[in-house]
């Protein structure tokens, strides 16, 4: 993989000896490099583990918002153990492309937060749809909607915990920028 030598060598600038970690959404492997130069790097395998599988799943709703904002939220995310990012659309959100080009670059945003939190099993990110399909696209879960005006987030765990419905999925959205409309809060 030159991409990724080139990397090791250029960017991380590591050295024979070194540790480096590599890894998928299945497994992560430790190596520890025995040549690198920038086109190939070889190595031995120090370690190696499948992925843990997080549970419960988590679906975030992350609606479209500016540039900065919306890199801000991936990390976070990432970070927080999401398995699924589903980007959605409401009436206020900020609209952006999100063509072929554009989505690889959102991924490798994902990768990098991964990279830095050690959260081998990175989300999925979904291309934006709109919000009142997204939500008859999901499975049965616990929906929590984070709003300025709802529940201390205290007081909806606990909520969820005395109704111990059983569900095994959980959904959670932040609004837009420019809030929802009354109608999708409803939603």
């Amino acid at each position: 993989e030159p991409i990724v030598s080139h990397r090791i060598a250029s960017i991380l600038r590591l050295q024979k000896g070194d540790l480096v970690t590599l890894f998928n959404r299945a497994m992560h492997v430790t190596i520890s490099l025995t040549r690198i130069d920038k086109k190939s790097c070889t190595g031995t395998i120090y370690t190696h583990a499948q992925n843990h599988i997080l549970v419960p799943p988590i679906t975030i709703l992350l609606p479209l918002l500016k540039k900065d904002a919306l890199e801000d939220a991936l990390y976070s995310c990432v970070e927080l153990g999401a398995t699924n990012v589903q980007l959605i659309a409401t009436k206020k959100t900020h609209h952006i492309s999100t063509d072929t080009k554009q989505m690889a670059r959102l991924h490798a945003i994902i990768i990098a937060a991964a990279e830095q939190s050690k959260q081998y099993l990175f989300p999925l990110i979904q291309h934006p749809i709109n919000l009142s399909r997204a939500l008859e696209d999901l499975p049965l879960s616990t929906r929590i909607f984070f709003h300025p005006t709802g529940l201390s987030f205290r007081d909806v765990i606990h909520q969820i915990d005395r109704a111990a419905t059983g569900n095994t999925h959980y959904v959670i959205m932040i609004g837009p920028e420019g809030d929802c409309t009354e109608e999708e809060r409803t939603q």
